[in-house]
């Protein structure tokens, strides 16, 4: 069982990292003035 904590970890962490990456590309492309929505 423990050998799948990391993975579920991953599996949960992934979308908050596809969100942060999403958010600071759309603010580089806005010229960092647009707020990043939840």
């Amino acid at each position: 069982m423990r050998k799948y904590i990391p993975l579920v970890l991953f599996i949960f962490s992934w979308p908050v990292l596809c969100a942060d990456i999403h958010g600071r590309v759309v603010r580089v492309l806005d010229g960092d003035t647009i707020e990043v929505m939840d």
